[in-house]
């Protein structure tokens, strides 16, 4: 289990203007790693699905690591 408390994430929303187009970028304020932005523009009105794919992908992911670690897998 993960010692982060994603109820409690701070969001960093941006909105940048470049070239005529508009971009809209969002991330965890002090994310571990190089980051996880994600460019919503690309997304069109569908951001918010696309975001919840996502999330959906990640719990599925971590549920499997959890039971291979269980089972005494490391790595």
């Amino acid at each position: 289990m993960s010692n982060v408390d994603f109820l409690n994430v701070d969001i960093l929303v941006t909105k940048v203007r470049t070239g005529g187009q508009q971009m809209v970028r969002a991330d965890s304020k002090g994310g571990q790693g190089g980051g996880t932005w994600m460019n919503l523009s690309m997304f069109g009105k569908d951001a918010i699905a696309v975001c919840r794919e996502h999330a959906a992908e990640y719990t599925a992911i971590a549920d499997e690591l959890e039971k291979l670690e269980a089972q005494g897998v490391t790595w």
